[in-house]
């Protein structure tokens, strides 16, 4: 699991690898990750963690829930340091 130091370098490359198509996705996780095992694994947790957020989402395909989940995804990604 992360420690806080490092949760910023987390969420950037969460961030970064989301940006990327699933193809350039695994190189530049190798990248980015390095050697860190724990990171890596961390990282691809919420990877995995965000595509099923997303299926369930679409599977409801309201307006209000997409609005909370919205704030949901917000609030796990600012409140931390």
């Amino acid at each position: 699991m992360a420690t806080p130091v490092n949760w910023q370098k987390v969420k950037q490359i969460v961030g970064e690898a989301l940006e990327r198509d699933s193809a350039r996705r695994a190189d530049y996780l190798a990248a980015a990750c390095a050697d860190d095992a724990d990171l890596r694994a961390e990282v691809e947790s919420l990877l995995v963690a965000h595509a099923h957020a997303d299926l369930s989402w679409d599977a409801w395909g309201t307006t209000a829930v997409d609005a909370d989940a919205e704030c949901t995804y917000q609030a796990i990604w600012t409140d931390h340091p």
